[in-house]
């Protein structure tokens, strides 16, 4: 016969089990929770406790570091006509008129890439945009990018730098005319900055080769990208200071990083060097 006591023992063991009782020793911190049975199953990624989709940037999984296009919850390259796209964004199919390029689904026949826009940026439209610019910024045939309100395109990049200060300096010239009898030129410059105020190099004689190398402003590279110059280059002279040659100039952030703009200053003047210099 079966003792009685340890029947009274395995009913209690098994209506404890049934009714989820348990011992003092037992704490809710071991006890599986609702939301880990939901990461338990989850066939997107689990964020703490929730189940996400894990097909967004914002989500997590393979596509929130995904640098081509997410399809589901894989990342893939973001390269081919049946999954376009990048940056972690959900893939695209493009048309059958269309290209894949850099991630972006443009018209056939269009050769935006890095072999032909080394210089520049591939548009959306499949456009190589060249000189980068804060409106379309990247170099090497890469996707352009636009640029934040704070921000400037500086060597295809979007850098927060637009208020280093940059030295504008006349540098040199070469003159194609005979100014006087002698046939050299008694030079200077006068620059015109926009706002009525005039800039003036010192003037040096009998050259045909002057090199001035003379300061004529210092501004923040924002505002030096912001004017409008004009500029007038003379031969000095007793009775009247004859033009040998003149133009105007709108810089761009290019030029004032690259440190040097060369170009001509109307026909007798085929060559007009500036100096850009970062300040303090």
């Amino acid at each position: 016969m079966c003792d009685g006591r340890l029947l009274v023992l395995l009913s209690s063991v098994v209506l404890s089990v049934v009714l989820g009782c348990s011992d003092d020793t037992t704490t809710s911190d071991t006890m599986p929770t609702l939301e880990q049975n939901a990461c338990a199953t989850c066939s997107g990624c689990c964020s703490n406790t929730s189940c996400l989709p894990g097909n967004t940037i914002s989500a997590c999984g393979a596509c929130a570091t995904c640098s081509g296009c997410c399809s589901n919850t894989s990342c893939l390259p973001g390269n081919t006509i049946s999954a376009c796209g990048m940056g972690g964004l959900s893939c695209s199919t493009c048309l059958s008129n269309e290209q894949c390029i850099n991630g972006i689904c443009v018209p056939a026949g269009l050769s935006c890439s890095p072999s032909t826009c080394g210089d520049g940026c591939c548009s959306a439209s499949g456009l190589c945009m060249r000189p980068p610019s804060s409106e379309a910024c990247g170099l090497e045939g890469a996707a352009c990018s636009r640029c934040g309100a704070s921000e400037l395109c500086l060597e295809g990049r979007c850098e927060l730098s637009g208020s280093d200060h940059y030295a504008l300096r006349i540098y040199s010239a070469t003159l194609d005319s005979f100014c006087d009898v002698t046939g050299a030129c008694d030079a200077y410059v006068i620059v015109s900055l926009g706002d009525g105020a005039d800039v003036t190099t010192p003037t040096l004689d009998d050259t045909d080769a002057p090199q001035w190398d003379f300061k004529v402003l210092e501004a923040s590279l924002t505002d030096l990208t912001r004017l409008s110059l004009s500029i007038v280059i003379k031969d000095e002279d007793y009775d009247f200071d004859g033009i040998i040659g003149e133009c105007a100039l709108t810089l761009t952030i290019t030029d004032v990083i690259s440190g040097t703009w060369v170009g001509a200053c109307g026909d007798d003047v085929p060559e007009l060097v500036l100096h850009f210099s970062k300040t303090l």
